[in-house]
């Protein structure tokens, strides 16, 4: 296993005991036993995204699913929430 890939399962059961299994996004429950591609499974969100100047650091991440994740893409959260908001 490589280093990066160590790190981001440290980051992750973080970041889920601190959410407690819960999607930072929609709310929804996460369920840790799915595995990639599945859309609920657990994700690490870059809450201002990298390539708008975020930083990987523990307060810019957070916990989502991987939908949630996908859905939001390079948009910052606050943006991609005002928008949720008005079409829900």
């Amino acid at each position: 296993m490589t280093f990066e890939r160590r790190m981001h399962l440290v980051v992750l059961e973080y970041l889920s005991r601190v959410a407690g299994w819960v999607c930072s996004q929609c709310g929804g429950p996460i369920d840790p036993a799915l595995k990639h591609p599945r859309n609920k499974r657990a994700s690490v969100d870059h809450v201002v995204p990298v390539s708008r100047g975020g930083m990987n650091v523990l307060e810019n991440l957070a916990l989502t699913h991987l939908g949630c994740n996908s859905q939001k893409g390079n948009e910052d959260r606050g943006r991609h929430w005002s928008r949720w908001v008005r079409e829900n």
